[in-house]
């Protein structure tokens, strides 16, 4: 019921990113960017209208998802952050600065997840532009992938069933090293060409202590919401109990 009070308590130790400063942008990567892979890539990143390349997910939140390629990384899948609820009336796509960009932090919580042996992107970059009210977006690599499992409810309901087992085993990594991600639903669960399942969306995950049942219920809390709000097929999604 309990997680082994023996059992040492997972930690988060930052991997080291390079940064360089450009003007008002700061842009972290796991590899070093050379200067001019940092201008591309303020110049794909900068405000503007909508790219054609870009695309909003089923069941994907409020993140504008784009597609760009860097000479030294390859092809990229890129996130844009933006508010929701009444925030979003004012600040759209901008943050108070209050120690840590939220780009970082996921980049660092996926290098993270990854370490525990979960099933996560490969993270390449975040970028920041501001300082104290700021704008952010994380890079990783492009997974080759049929789709997530909210897309292939529809046209392979099958093979989303034969996908519970690998999901289940990821829910219980996560679960195993005390990382919370607060949005686990089918539409964050991605089903790559080799059958391989995937965890995105780490926005605001964190590591919790205590009770291991209390966070398996937080799990299955929030993807039977999902699931109902989205009316998906509850016999498909439907999930054992993660305790």
């Amino acid at each position: 019921m309990f997680w082994n009070s023996n059992r040492k308590q997972d930690t988060m130790s930052r991997p080291f990113i390079h940064e360089k400063s450009l003007n008002d942008w700061i842009i972290g990567s796991i590899q070093a960017l050379d200067d001019p892979s940092c201008l591309t890539l303020t110049g794909l990143l900068e405000p503007g209208p909508p790219k054609a390349s870009e695309t909003v997910t089923p069941l994907g939140g409020r993140t504008a998802v784009q597609h760009i390629s860097l000479a030294d990384s390859g092809d990229l899948v890129v996130k844009k952050y933006r508010r929701g609820g009444i925030m979003e009336r004012v600040f759209k796509d901008r943050y108070l600065y209050t120690g840590s960009c939220r780009a970082r932090s996921e980049l660092e919580m996926l290098v993270h997840a990854d370490r525990c042996g979960i099933n996560v992107p490969e993270p390449v970059f975040f970028a920041q532009k501001g300082r104290w009210l700021y704008q952010c977006w994380l890079g990783t690599q492009k997974i080759p992938n049929i789709g997530t499992l909210a897309q292939l409810a529809a046209s392979s309901p099958d093979l989303v069933q034969q996908c519970k087992d690998l999901l289940i085993r990821q829910i219980h990594r996560l679960i195993d090293h005390g990382i919370h991600h607060v949005d686990l639903h089918p539409g964050n669960v991605l089903l790559g060409t080799d059958q391989t399942v995937y965890i995105l969306d780490f926005d605001k995950a964190a590591l919790v202590r205590g009770n291991r049942q209390t966070l398996s219920r937080k799990y299955m809390n929030r993807w039977n919401r999902a699931v109902a709000k989205h009316r998906l097929d509850p016999d498909i999604f439907d999930l054992p109990p993660f305790y």
